[in-house]
């Protein structure tokens, strides 16, 4: 007997055949795959926003130890401490003047005062004084001042005091004023800080412009965006939490952000399910399409009622495509705010290394930078242009630099754009290897078909001395440029218009180079006291003031180096450190003295040398409280009458005027530039006795040294 065919609809036919079970195992791999994908753009959107965590609190503790700092450098000096500044009032207001000069230290804040245990006086960062009764409802807008005040004194450890303020709180130091000195007296060190300048810099630092964050310490809140919501409503609304802790301070912060725009939908769950049968209704109908196209049945039935689609297939992977350009994109995106925030961190740091400005407390927040500097010696290589170009080339060829490092040689490279040059700061385990990575930039230049030159500082050990190797490099690299006669102008200046900043008056810097080459010290400082004249007329910009004082400085030192005339640290250190007309005239004075005493001839080389051999040693040494003329005459081995003599044909001063001159000059920089207090300034230009200082400055100056701080001259 015939055994009956077996005749099943057209759908169980296709679905139970070999093709439909691979095209359908295929669009469930695919909706796994688009799932997957997802997840992971999810996974990468969280480890960016724990990035910028991590930079918040990173900066947030640093912000801390420089409150710390402050508050150990006041534990240093006996002037806060009440058994001295009680004795007088002249030195209370000594120690008003010296709590502020901490004002700029901080980017959280410029007001904090100074509340002793055992007294109601409260000493303000502003130069006023006030009982805590007044200050506080009038300052902190409180109410219980008697509470507060009772907190404040009762601070053992660095601590934040949430007093109730909706905008303001408390960063609270102790500080055991006198502690070294015998006496030590308990006192609270406050910072009042505003939430809202927190939560500003903490997005300037990490990026967290469109982010819900808040941060706690300990279990007192400093709530920038209010409480932390629950996990389960932030699942509802389609949001991630994330939390991270800080343990040198006790700081926890916590961050809801949105997930995946495909995937940040609300009601995940159920929309996960909508799209699971939504993507199955569409496999089957892809299935049902080719099996029109192989299966006889369902052809006949197209063919008989008439309508077969002979139209081409739409490409099903489009929305993946989509998905994937979308979280490249994102990627890309973030990984770009990244290095712009970590090359702004690494400028900063290049620029306060070559501006002098390294500290202690500067070591740390470079380490914080992931800034490689472990190596043993460093320098600096100043890179000019010879034609002026964009300011993307300049970033890009910085990057290029850098992109030169090996293990045993980090080089980080700062682009300067308006003076079409780079600063390349190196960190080698040998010296010798600083001429392996200039021949290497030249290659690299020359390989992009850009003409350079490369100018070379001195390699040293320690981070400090950055700064002299940076102005040797700029100065090797514009003497070779004179040499040459050639001189790269900015590409700020070429696209103004304006012609370059020397060219305002050139005669007169000629004038000043003639006269020095003849050793006519006189006609020099008239040549370059008419030149300053003439820019503080014109009304020039600061920028344009400090280039042509940088450029100046760098040509008189390329010009002592042909005449061999050797310059000192401490006295371009001190032209370096000009910052208006009359100290960079000042500085420069003396130096082209020294250089025209240099150029003078044969005759009386001797005596120069000696003469220039005893100024030296006053500058590096006129600090000591105990320097004294028969040290002097010892290291330079001669007798006291001799030394007394050579300086005065010299300088027309003698040995004690000369050193009073040095020293007033330098407490009014400080005075003036620096807003350091009078006691502060005297025992850095070596006084001990303040009241000697004060006589001795009224007798040169004309002027007490507080008025003179005030501008009062």
């Amino acid at each position: 007997m015939k055994r009956k065919k077996w005749m099943g609809s057209v759908f169980l036919q296709y679905v139970f055949s070999y093709f439909g079970i691979v095209l359908l195992s295929c669009a469930i791999l695919g909706m796994v795959f688009i799932y997957s994908t997802i997840k992971a753009v999810d996974a990468q959107n969280r480890q960016v926003m724990e990035q910028k965590m991590e930079l918040a609190l990173q900066d947030l503790e640093t912000q801390c130890n420089i409150l710390e700092d402050i508050a150990g450098d006041i534990l240093l000096h006996n002037e806060f401490n009440p058994s001295f500044f009680q004795e007088s009032k002249f030195n209370e207001i000594e120690l008003v003047e010296s709590l502020g000069k901490y004002i700029s230290y901080s980017p959280y804040t410029s007001q904090y005062f100074l509340l002793y245990s055992n007294s109601d006086v409260v000493y303000q960062s502003t130069g006023h004084t006030s009982y805590f009764s007044y200050y506080a409802p009038n300052i902190l807008k409180t109410t219980g001042s008697k509470t507060l005040y009772s907190r404040i004194t009762g601070v053992t450890h660095f601590t934040m005091l949430d007093y109730g303020d909706d905008e303001l709180f408390l960063f609270a130091v102790p500080v055991n004023v006198g502690k070294f000195s015998g006496s030590s007296v308990r006192a609270t060190l406050s910072f009042v800080i505003s939430k809202s300048r927190v939560r500003e810099r903490l997005q300037e630092v990490s990026g967290l412009y469109d982010v819900e964050f808040s941060v706690y310490m300990g279990d007192a809140g400093l709530c920038l965006t209010g409480e932390n919501s629950d996990a389960q409503e932030l699942a509802d609304l389609g949001k991630q939490s994330l939390v991270q802790q800080n343990e040198s301070y006790g700081f926890t912060m916590y961050l809801n952000y949105e997930e995946n725009a495909l995937y940040s939908l609300p009601w995940n769950s159920r929309l996960n399910l909508v799209f699971f049968f939504v993507f199955l209704i569409l496999s089957f109908v892809l299935i049902l399409f080719f099996a029109s196209l192989t299966y006889r049945p369902i052809r006949r039935l197209m063919l008989k009622y008439g309508k077969e689609d002979e139209s081409g297939l739409n490409n099903e992977f489009s929305s993946l495509d989509t998905l994937l350009e979308t979280a490249q994109e994102k990627s890309k995106s973030v990984d770009e705010q990244i290095g712009r925030i970590s090359r702004v961190m690494k400028n900063q740091m290049m620029l306060l290394l070559i501006s002098g400005d390294y500290t202690d407390s500067m070591k740390n927040r470079i380490l914080l930078s992931n800034v490689h500097l472990s190596e043993t010696y460093f320098g600096v290589q100043y890179v000019q242009l010879m034609e002026a170009v964009g300011e993307p080339v300049c970033h890009e060829m910085a990057d290029l630099v850098e992109d030169l490092s090996v293990d045993g040689i980090y080089l980080y490279a700062m682009a300067l754009p308006e003076e079409s040059a780079i600063v390349v700061l190196f960190n080698a385990a040998e010296a010798y290897e600083g001429q392996d990575i200039k021949e290497s930039i030249v290659a690299l230049f020359d390989a992009e078909q850009l003409d350079v030159e490369v100018g070379e500082g001195r390699v040293c050990k320690e981070l400090s001395a950055v700064q002299l190797s940076y102005l040797e490099a700029k100065t090797s690299c514009q003497s070779m440029l004179l040499r040459q006669g050639e001189m790269v102008y900015s590409s700020m200046e070429k696209s103004t218009g304006q012609s370059d900043p020397l060219q305002y008056n050139g005669k007169r810097i000629i004038q000043m180079m003639n006269a020095v080459r003849h050793g006519e010290a006189e006609e020099a400082s008239a040549s370059l006291r008419a030149f300053l004249d003439e820019l503080k007329a014109e009304n020039c910009s600061e920028f344009r003031m400090r280039f042509i004082f940088s450029d100046i400085l760098s040509k008189t030192v390329a010009l002592a180096q042909s005449l061999a005339v050797p310059a000192t640290e401490a006295q371009i250190s001190q032209i370096l450190c000009a910052r208006n007309e009359t100290s960079f005239y000042e500085g420069m004075q003396q130096f082209l003295l020294c250089i025209c005493n240099g150029v003078q001839g044969e005759k009386g080389t001797a005596q120069q040398d000696k003469a220039q051999k005893i100024m030296d040693y006053i500058w590096l040494h006129y600090r000591e409280n105990d320097f004294s003329m028969e040290s002097l005459a010892e290291n330079c081995g001669m007798s006291v009458s001799g030394v007394n003599r050579v300086l005065k044909k010299a300088t027309n001063l003698t040995y004690r005027d000369f050193l009073i001159s040095i020293r007033m000059e330098e407490a009014k920089r400080l005075l003036a530039q620096e807003g350091m207090s009078v006691a502060d300034t005297a025992r850095y230009v070596g006084y001990t006795n303040i009241s000697h200082f004060i006589k001795t400055f009224k007798t040169i100056v004309g002027v007490l040294p507080s008025n003179y701080a005030k501008g009062e001259f």
